[in-house]
């Protein structure tokens, strides 16, 4: 029995199936069903060849209703008229001419084969809207519109054979099909101007911008999304091809980025590579106020290799993430920073995140950008300068750190790892223009949980502060300097302010050519909690140096705190604290070991208001002379220091002044032997002299001392008085006696009665008989009140 021939084609190989259609089918069932009943053995062979022609049948076709040929009804038109609101498949099996607007319904599904197509006249529109499907060939010519496609190739838009060709497919696709799968392939510079548009890059897909292709400025991205909701999915390619193009009248302000993202909600959820940049890698930028920023742009990944200037810049944008981001320097790179933020205009670049930057030249955070943290931050320098908000997980660079003027710049862990120039620091916290308290972008503030500078080549300092407002570092290393000039510097500069408010847990610094740290004149309430030995210590180098008139204290000024006994000694206070020239200052302590001429091994620390060398001063100077502990109260010109007080409670408890010292709860001895009273120069002596009578008046300003009376009689029961002047004496003190010496204890008795500034003296014969004896009387006074 011979096969019929539709299904002998059906099973030839290599041949092209005819439509199936359900007669086809009705044919096909009336013929094998008397096979399978009358011819034995063939049921292995039927089912042979019904396998070969369910494979020749999409599976998604037979639920699709009935089965139809353009061909049968002549035109598409008739087709469409025909099927109605039937469920139906429809294939395309030659050119149909679309000549007026016309909807295939979404009951309708269409199957384009080879040789297929549909011819659309000028100013008409072809509408689909059920499912489509045709091979990579061309299937719409002709001038007019497709819309409607859910998915869609260029290829079926145009001639593929050449990039500029592939572009303008590419283009027509875009406008026809939500979803849109680019072949790899080479393309033209390629705007997205439609919104809600989805591309699926197939493998190797490159848009590139041709050999002589700009001439002027801007220029041309080769890439740009101009329109919203636009999604990437996969990897793909853009090239400048920055080496072929003209760059006459350009200048380092243009912004074209190779790719532009100008649209919001813009996705690339692939890896996208950036070659041979012209002019910007990556350019993200909206309107130039603020308020008209792009918003919601996400990229997987970005590498830029070899871009013509700035790598990537994301200018005026709101909400903005990349996972990874990648910069390598090329042949034509004359500046590849990656750089954020608008400086001049009011739009801003605000909320953008940064998985891992890797970058051989910098990062440079400008002015108007707020809230961009990165987690991993590896790039040659980086620098922040009227921005805000900054954070960063770790940095590892091989150039400079610059804090200029940021706000709430926030830094986990820094390393500054092999730096070399010898003109600037390796970190350097600085500004010309004054910091503004609360202002956006300049009012101040910067964690560094550690900074780590290392191995760093003929810099001049490894660490530079000159302009510091609210400050936290947790520990600065700087080790292992080559030929670096100084460690640490504290830069003074009346030019550079506010410097002030500065907590530092911990300074390690050592092998610097000239000091390891150096504080100079004009910050306040700086604090230091611990310095590493050999940066205190230093034979040669002489430790830290606080150059000019220094404002610190422990409270307001600058202060070090430290656990380890050695921290005292030898930190040198460079040209002691008085050079000449220098306004007064107030609230300042100091720790010394050559202060005022002091020796080795002998500490100092003083405090107060002045410095000596000013017109007047007073401070307390606390020190140790190598044997004694010393509290020294002093003052200069005009100034005074009454009295040291000691407090408990804010109340006075003990107040040493010039001429005394005052306690206000009782003084108690447990001393054994020492008990209380004078000691050497308080006392002193005086002789009525001989001849001169028991009543003669002696002067003696002393609080103790020994009278020595005249030999003269003193009958028996008789007494005699005479005068002591002392300036020591008050009314109400109290005068003590004893009979020290000559004749026999007990033969006299001894009264006083004070007045101010002298006491009379009664000395009274006690025995039975006349005594001529020059006795000596021995005195302590007493100071008392009435009140």
């Amino acid at each position: 029995m011979r096969l019929p021939r539709f299904l002998g084609n059906i099973v030839r190989a290599g041949a092209s199936p005819e439509i199936v259609t359900t007669r086809n089918f009705d044919e096909l069932g009336n013929v094998l069903e008397p096979m399978a009943k009358t011819i034995e053995g063939h049921e292995s062979a039927i089912d042979s060849i019904l396998t070969k022609i369910a494979k020749l049948i999409p599976p998604a076709i037979l639920g699709r209703g009935r089965i139809y040929d353009v061909r049968s009804f002549g035109t598409l038109a008739a087709a469409l008229t025909y099927i109605g609101a039937n469920t139906a498949t429809l294939y395309i099996t030659n050119e149909q001419a679309v000549t007026t607007n016309t909807t295939i319904p979404s009951n309708i599904s269409i199957i384009v084969l080879k040789g297929g197509s549909f011819a659309i006249s000028t100013g008409v529109t072809l509408t689909i809207n059920g499912s489509f499907e045709a091979g990579l060939f061309h299937v719409f010519t002709g001038a007019g519109t497709v819309s409607g496609l859910y998915q869609g190739h260029p290829e079926w838009f145009g001639p593929f054979t050449t990039a500029t060709l592939r572009t303008a497919a590419l283009v027509l696709a875009i406008a026809a099909c939500e979803h849109i799968i680019v072949s790899g392939a080479e393309y033209d510079p390629l705007d997205v101007v439609v919104s809600g548009k989805n591309l699926w890059m197939q493998s190797a897909v490159t848009f590139k911008v041709p050999n002589g292709f700009i001439t002027t400025t801007p220029g041309t991205p080769a890439l740009k999304f101009s329109a919203d909701d636009t999604c990437v999915s996969g990897n793909f390619t853009v090239d400048g091809n920055v080496a072929n193009q003209s760059t006459g009248g350009f200048t380092s302000a243009q912004r074209t980025g190779t790719l532009c993202f100008a649209a919001d909600n813009t996705r690339i959820d692939g890896e996208v590579t950036i070659n041979n940049a012209f002019w910007v890698g990556c350019q993200m930028e909206g309107g130039s106020t603020s308020g008209s920023e792009i918003t919601d742009i996400y990229v997987k990944a970005m590498y830029i290799y070899n871009p013509g200037y700035y790598a990537f810049m994301p200018w005026t944008v709101d909400g903005w993430r990349i996972e990874e981001l990648d910069v390598v320097i090329g042949p034509n790179s004359t500046d590849a920073r990656v750089r954020t933020g608008t400086q001049t205009i009011t739009g801003e670049c605000l909320n953008g995140y940064i998985g891992r930057l890797t970058n051989t030249q910098s990062l440079v955070v400008e002015k108007r950008t707020r809230k961009l943290h990165i987690d991993r931050l590896d790039c040659g320098a980086f620098k922040c300068e009227d921005s805000a908000d900054i954070s960063v997980g770790s940095a590892t660079l091989r150039g400079q750190f610059y804090d200029q003027r940021g706000t709430r710049i926030s830094i986990q862990t820094l390393v500054i790892d092999g730096f070399d120039d010898a003109t600037l620091p390796a970190m350097n916290i600085n500004t010309s223009v004054a910091l503004t308290p609360g202002d956006d972008y300049s009012g101040g503030g910067l964690y560094i949980g550690t900074a780590i500078i290392r191995d760093t080549v003929n810099a001049t300092n490894n660490v530079q502060v000159r302009t510091i407002l609210n400050a936290y570092i947790g520990r600065i290393m700087c080790i292992n300097p080559a030929a670096t000039v100084k460690g640490i510097l504290f830069d003074g500069d009346a030019a550079y302010v506010p410097q002030e408010n500065v907590f530092i847990g911990s300074i390690f610094s050592e092998g610097h050519a000239t000091y390891d740290l150096e504080i100079q004149s004009g910050f306040t309430n700086i604090h230091v909690m611990n310095i590493n030995a050999s940066a205190v210590r230093s034979s040669t180098r002489g430790g830290p140096t606080l150059v000019g008139n220094l404002d610190w204290s422990v409270q307001d000024g600058f202060s070090f705190i430290d656990g380890s006994p050695n921290f005292a000694v030898n930190v040198t206070v460079q040209g002691g604290m008085g050079l000449a020239g220098a306004a007064p200052v107030t609230n300042y302590a100091v720790v010394s070991d050559e202060h005022l001429g002091l020796t080795a091994g002998q500490g100092y620390y003083s405090f107060g208001v002045g410095i000596p060398g000013d017109a007047n001063y007073e401070r307390v100077v606390m020190q140790h002379d190598g044997t004694d502990a010393i509290i020294d109260s002093q003052a200069g010109g005009t100034g005074t220091v009454t009295s040291i007080r000691f407090r408990r409670n804010g109340s006075d408890r003990l107040s040493i002044g010039n001429t005394q010292i005052t306690a206000a709860a009782a003084l108690l001895s447990e001393h054994a032997t020492g008990g209380f009273g004078y000691t050497t120069g308080a006392g002193g002596t005086v002789t009525q002299g001989s001849g001169s009578g028991k009543a003669t008046g002696v002067t003696l300003s002393k609080v103790c001392g020994q009278i020595t009376m005249d030999g003269a009689a003193l009958n028996a029961g008789v007494s005699v008085s005479f005068t002591l002047t002392n300036t020591a004496i008050a009314a109400t003190d109290i005068l003590v006696f004893n009979h020290a010496s000559v004749g026999t204890v007990g033969d006299y008795t001894f009264s006083a009665r004070c007045a101010a500034g002298s006491a009379t003296i009664t000395v009274r014969n006690v025995t039975a008989g006349n005594l001529s004896e020059a006795i000596v009387i021995g005195f302590a006074l007493v100071k008392g009140v009435t009140a």
